[in-house]
C-alpha cells in the first residue's frame, strides 16, 4: 500500500549539545535557523542517540498546513550526533529538537530557498514556521522496548483478525456470502460490518486504516497489525489502489468491513511477488481515523 503527516515529515527532514534557552528567548541554531522559545522547562535536553517524541504544527504565516495531532502516531526522530556527516540540507526541526527538553515549546523557521522543492502549499521565498512541543525523550533501549510492545500487541490483533478472515474467505469461496455482498458499478464487492459513527471518509481527507489482506486462496500478503500502527493516506489522491480509494469511502470513522477487489481495481497484470498477476484481493479493513 502506499501521504500522511509522517511521510510529509520525512520529506521535510530531507528538505532540509547545547543549553536550551530561557522562556521567550530567541536565537540562531548552529546551521542558521531562527528559533524562539515559548516555554522552557529547563530539564535535560535530547542527546545524540536518543529519540525525541514531539508534536508539530507547520504554518505558512497564520495558515496551518499540517498538524501532527491529527495523526494517531506521534512523530519521533533520532537525534543525530553533531559529528555525523550531513545527508543533504540540515533539518530545522531536528536541529530545534536537539535544543529542547520535555515540556519545552518553540517555533523554528526555515525559508524555502531557490533550488529546493517547496512542500505542498508553499512557494520559493516563503518562510515555514514549525511550532514544536517536546512530549518525551527516550533512550535507544526504551525506544526498542516500545517497538517490541507495539509488535506484540499487533501480532495478537492480527491473529484474531486472521481467524475471522479465514472464515470469510471460506464462505466467500463457497458462495455463502452471495446474498450479503454488495457490488459497485466499478466491480468492487464489499461487506460492511460496522458503518461507523464518526466522520465520513471522503476524497481529500486523511484517513488511518488497519487492514489484513489475503488472496482468494487464503494466503496472507500483508497486514498493518504486524507493524503496530495504522496505514495513513489521503483518500482519493491515487496513493493507493483504486479499490481502496473507492472502498474506504464507503465507511465512516469507526467502521469496518471487507473489500473484494478485482484485478482491474487492484494491481492488474502486474506481478507483485506474493501477489500474482490478475489476483482478486480480499481486505478486512477498519477505518480508525478521518482527518
Amino acid at each position: 500500500m502506499k501521504l500522511s503527516f509522517l511521510s510529509i515529515f520525512s520529506f521535510l527532514l530531507l528538505f532540509t549539545a547545547c543549553n536550551s534557552g530561557e522562556s521567550g528567548s530567541s536565537g540562531i541554531s548552529p546551521n542558521g535557523f531562527e528559533y524562539e522559545f515559548h516555554l522552557d522547562k529547563e530539564g535535560a535536553i535530547a542527546q545524540p542517540g536518543e529519540y525525541a517524541y514531539f508534536q508539530a504544527t507547520m504554518r505558512n504565516g497564520e495558515e496551518v498546513t499540517l498538524d501532527s495531532r491529527s495523526n494517531p502516531v506521534m512523530p519521533r526522530v533520532l537525534i543525530p550526533s553533531p559529528s555525523a556527516p550531513a545527508n543533504g540540507r540540515p533539518s530545522a526541526v531536528v536541529e530545534a529538537l536537539s535544543l529542547m527538553s520535555i515540556g519545552d515549546s518553540l517555533t523554528v523557521f526555515q525559508a524555502v530557498e531557490e533550488g529546493t522543492t517547496p512542500p505542498p502549499g508553499y512557494n520559493i521565498g516563503d518562510k515555514i514556521a514549525f511550532d514544536l512541543v517536546m512530549m518525551d525523550i527516550k533512550t535507544e533501549a526504551e525506544y526498542q522496548g516500545e517497538i517490541r510492545q507495539q509488535q506484540e500487541a499487533g501480532n495478537a490483533a492480527a491473529k484474531a483478525i486472521k481467524d475471522k478472515v479465514a472464515t470469510i474467505v471460506a464462505d466467500y469461496s463457497a458462495g455463502a456470502l452471495d446474498d450479503q455482498i454488495q457490488t459497485t458499478e466499478s466491480g468492487l464487492k464489499y461487506l460492511i460490518f460496522e458503518e461507523g459513527t464518526g466522520a465520513q471518509a471522503v476524497a481529500g481527507k486523511q484517513v488511518s486504516v488497519n487492514y489484513f489482506g489475503v488472496l482468494t486462496n487464503g494466503n496472507e500478503f500483508d497486514n498493518s497489525y504486524k507493524r503496530g500502527r495504522t496505514f495513513d493516506f489521503p483518500l482519493g489522491a491515487g496513493q493507493v489502489i483504486r479499490g481502496w480509494d473507492e472502498g474506504i469511502a464507503l465507511l465512516k470513522e469507526g467502521g469496518s468491513g471487507v473489500l473484494f477487489v478485482p484485478p482491474s481495481l487492484g494491481y492488474g497484470a502486474a506481478d507483485k511477488g506474493n501477489i500474482p498477476p490478475n489476483s482478486e484481493l480480499i481486505f478486512h479493513v477498519a477505518l480508525e481515523k478521518v482527518n
